[in-house]
């Protein structure tokens, strides 16, 4: 009889010991998709378009709020940009270059962070 304990102990211990596994695996998925989300972040793209206009393009993986600009050799003539970029959202701003100009950005992430300044170059005219 002491044989049916034994293989009860056995067949106990397996039990726990998958879902203490199930449970681990549970928590890496969690760790993991925590990671990625953390990892989510504004980045943006400035192109020439036409004449002297630009356009920013969020190519992030997060939106950008609260967005701020300054210009670095670079004269605005309609200073409208956008306070806000959702990912592939597309905004159209002009200027006068003037040599190597830059555009310097800061923004609030989707986790409510302060990110930035970053800055990116804005290309001449082609």
């Amino acid at each position: 009889m002491e044989w049916i304990w034994e293989v009860s102990k056995l067949l106990l211990a397996a039990g726990l010991g998958f879902g203490g596994g199930q449970g681990a695996v549970l928590l890496e998925r969690r760790r993991k998709a925590a990671d990625v989300e953390a990892a989510k972040t504004a980045d943006f793209e400035v192109k020439w378009e036409a004449g002297d206009t630009w356009s920013i393009k969020n190519v992030g993986t997060a939106a950008a709020t609260k967005l701020e600009f300054d210009t670095e050799a670079f004269q605005l003539v309609q200073a409208t940009f956008p306070t806000e970029l959702e990912v592939g959202q597309v905004d159209t701003f002009m200027g006068i270059r003037r040599g190597s100009s830059q555009l310097v950005i800061s923004w609030v992430s989707h986790r409510g962070e302060s990110k930035g300044p970053v800055k990116r170059f804005v290309p001449p005219k082609q």
